[in-house]
């Protein structure tokens, strides 16, 4: 889910009773907008908002931050951070990228690359085109390049829902092009 967090102000006095009524407030604000939840943090007094894209997050922020009476109950929105699980694929041909013109540099380059290979994904796996067009995450997030093997591993940021399409209902595999990649998960340690 896409998190909107609404947080009291700065060196305001944080009451259940001020929470509860933001909380009313949100709830008949994003009536005609699918929200997955909300969610209040006594501790904290935050109210946490789950919605199924960026797209609805931006839309329920919009209407949220455009309600005066929640500035008068002290309140502001910021996005939320969330880690959504990556996955990825090695030893995928780069003739994948053979669309890619190769006068392109930088971060122009990249974003062409990115986008290649999300159609590419779209192209073969209907159940993840299903999911995407739904408005669940799929974004490329890195493609390190083997020069020697002429191939490269490509992370994805995937919705769980889309994550668990690929490894259970497609037995850990994605199509490129006529290919099969094992797709696997990337966990990331901090040290």
């Amino acid at each position: 889910a896409e998190i909107l967090l609404l947080v009291p102000n700065e060196n305001v006095n944080r009451t259940a009773d001020k929470m509860a009524g933001v909380k009313k407030i949100v709830e008949s604000k994003l009536k005609d907008i699918q929200v997955e939840f909300v969610k209040t943090n006594p501790q904290s007094m935050k109210i946490v908002v789950g919605f199924k894209s960026k797209q609805l997050r931006d839309k329920g922020k919009e209407k949220i931050d455009s309600c005066h009476s929640l500035e008068s109950l002290e309140y502001h929105t910021m996005s939320g951070s969330k880690m959504l699980p990556k996955i990825y694929l090695s030893n995928v041909s780069e003739d994948i990228l053979g669309e890619v013109d190769e006068s392109l540099e930088g971060v122009e380059r990249r974003n062409t690359e990115k986008a290649v290979i999300i159609s590419k994904i779209l192209d073969k796996n209907p159940g993840v085109v299903e999911l995407k067009s739904a408005g669940h995450t799929l974004d490329v997030v890195y493609i390190n390049r083997n020069e020697s093997s002429k191939t490269i591993s490509i992370g994805l940021k995937v919705s769980p829902a889309i994550r668990e399409t690929i490894l259970e209902k497609q037995g850990g595999n994605l199509y490129l092009g006529n290919t099969r990649y094992q797709v696997k998960d990337r966990y990331h340690v901090k040290s």
